[in-house]
């Protein structure tokens, strides 16, 4: 039962981190665009391959594991929120933001992921 707390607690540190980094980038760039979405996702995918690899190495054990890539970056993550903001832009006509959303979360968020796998190896 511990680890379900973890997990929900982690959750919701990831969601305020989430939601922090959104609106910090909405005030500075304001909102055409998803770059909270986009810059979570792409953090979220390159950190959950770094704590992979080290869980991997067992420099992280399952007990912090867990709670880091389901909870923290599970509730950090907004895939949710890129589907609803590529729909989006497709509905209004703005279907090079759509490419551009689609594009940049995939190959910078698998970019991300691999960047921390290989840096976790050689840390």
């Amino acid at each position: 039962m511990k680890l379900w707390w973890a997990v929900a607690m982690a959750g919701a540190v990831g969601s305020l981190m989430r939601y922090a980094l959104g609106m910090t980038l909405q005030r500075y760039l304001g909102s055409a665009f998803g770059y909270g979405t986009l810059l979570a996702n792409v953090l979220g995918c390159f950190c959950i391959g770094f704590v992979m690899q080290l869980s991997e190495r067992s420099i992280i054990s399952a007990e912090w594991r867990i709670p880091i890539v389901i909870g923290l970056l599970g509730g950090f993550t907004t895939f949710s929120s890129f589907g609803y903001d590529t729909v989006h832009y497709m509905q209004n006509g703005n279907h090079v933001l759509a490419l551009t959303n689609t594009m940049g979360n995939l190959i910078l968020g698998l970019s991300g992921v691999w960047i921390g796998l290989y840096l976790a190896k050689v840390f």
